[in-house]
Formats: structure tokens, sequence, C-alpha cells
């Protein structure tokens, strides 16, 4: 059946991408904080571009100083995603993990008092501390996964 996959057949296909009883292609399955790092990175630099990406869900008008302030905000969350990917496995990682669940849950904390009273405050603040819980998720469940 699997003949026909190149030299070697089922046997050097095994080989090449059965590592440890896991599939993957040629052994490598990227960590869980590395896709939510990525991800993390991905929106942040949407966020930097066009800075009303975070600014409508919070009901924030664009301005100069709200666009400059969003900037800041998606660098630095884009700076944590990308320690989340190139951080190896062990403590660097658990450090920049933290790092991006004390941003998060931190920014939560101040949506939520500086949008009181606003339609938006709810969404906003459960988007941001969902952003942590699964960054925790995530290195709780890389850190069981590791040998």
């Amino acid at each position: 059946m699997l003949e026909g996959r190149g030299e070697g057949g089922a046997d050097a296909w095994r080989s090449r991408c059965v590592v440890g009883g896991r599939i993957g292609h040629r052994g490598f399955v990227p960590s869980l904080t590395s896709l939510v790092g990525g991800a993390t990175a991905a929106y942040s630099a949407a966020v930097v571009v066009g800075p009303r990406l975070l600014l409508k869900p919070c009901g924030l008008e664009q301005s100069p100083d709200t666009g400059t302030l969003t900037r800041a905000i998606g660098a630095r969350d884009a700076a944590l995603g990308l320690a989340m990917i190139a951080a190896p496995a062990g403590p660097a990682r658990w450090v920049a993990t933290a790092s991006r669940i004390a941003a998060d849950w931190s920014d939560a904390a101040v949506f939520g008092a500086a949008l009181a009273g606003r339609g938006t405050r709810g969404k906003v603040v459960g988007f941001a501390a969902a952003w942590g819980a699964l960054s925790l998720a995530a290195g709780l469940l890389d850190a069981r996964r590791r040998p």
C-alpha cells in the first residue's frame, strides 16, 4: 500500500515520518505555545498596520493618540508572540509564555476599568482574558508533552 511512496517503500516512509510513536513531518511537531505565539504575532502585526482592528471592538474612536497607543500594544504583543515561537522548550519558553499571559491579563484589567459603562467592556475583557488562558493552557499542555 505504501510501496509507491518513493524509494524504500513503507519502512523508509515510517523512519522519516514516525518519531517516538508520533506522526509528523520528519519528526517535527510544533509546540502549542509556538502555534499560539504565531497567531498572536500575526494578529498583533495586523493591529500595528491597522489599529482600527482593536479600536473598533473597544468602541474607541481612532485618533493620532489612540492609534499610537494601539500600535504600541500591537508591537508589544507581536514581540511576545515571536518570543513564544523562538524560545526553546524549558525555562525560556515559560518566561515568554508567562509574559504573554501577564500582558493579556493586565490588558483585561486595564480595559475592564477603562471601558466601565460601555457596552463593549465584556467582549473586550473576555477576549483579552481568553487569550491569556489559551497561552496558559498551551504552556501547560506542552509541559506535559515534554519527554
